[in-house]
């Protein structure tokens, strides 16, 4: 059970489940954080197989995305702590977004990693939704998110091949 102001609300197994679902995806996009922040030129170098050329360069670009991850870590884990069934969902459903995102555009094995456990959140958060008519009405934002973000990371490896392609030196011609 859980106080909220001067009422008690006792959860569902299922609603507990999607708390305890919100702090693990929270708590792997906390070690997703410290890899792009605190271990980019160590142990992160062979996790995203950055070459050692490479690192000085991307390091401000991944210290920004972790400190992406550690917003998204935050909101998931607090959602646990609120009562509010809204922030069960949201918050997974952007770590799913961002994996449909970088499996396209970067390495498919992505989503296993990042978007699996935040699907698997998404779909225990919504069957512990009280009103199936909001439930609903999240998952088709669910899938249309993620659809649009797989379509714009696919567009997006298109025109970075392209840009990498031409800007290539010529040789022999």
């Amino acid at each position: 059970w859980v106080c909220a102001g001067d009422e008690i609300y006792y959860m569902t197994a299922i609603e507990n489940a999607a708390r305890v679902l919100n702090i693990f995806v929270g708590l792997e996009h906390c070690f997703f954080m410290s890899l792009e922040t605190i271990f980019w030129r160590t142990k992160a170098r062979s996790v995203f197989r950055t070459r050692s050329a490479d690192l000085n360069a991307t390091a401000g670009m991944a210290a920004q995305q972790g400190i992406y991850n550690l917003f998204l870590a935050v909101g998931a884990i607090l959602s646990a702590a609120i009562v509010d069934h809204r922030g069960l969902v949201v918050y997974p459903m952007f770590m799913l977004w961002a994996a449909c995102f970088g499996a396209t555009s970067i390495l498919p094995k992505i989503f296993l990693f990042q978007g699996m456990p935040a699907l698997v959140t998404v779909a225990v958060a919504l069957l512990a939704f009280p009103t199936q008519g909001e439930a609903l009405n999240l998952t088709i934002l669910g899938v249309v998110g993620a659809a649009v973000l797989a379509v714009g990371g696919a567009y997006w490896k298109k025109v970075d091949e392209e840009a990498k392609g031409a800007a290539e030196p010529m040789v022999n011609k």
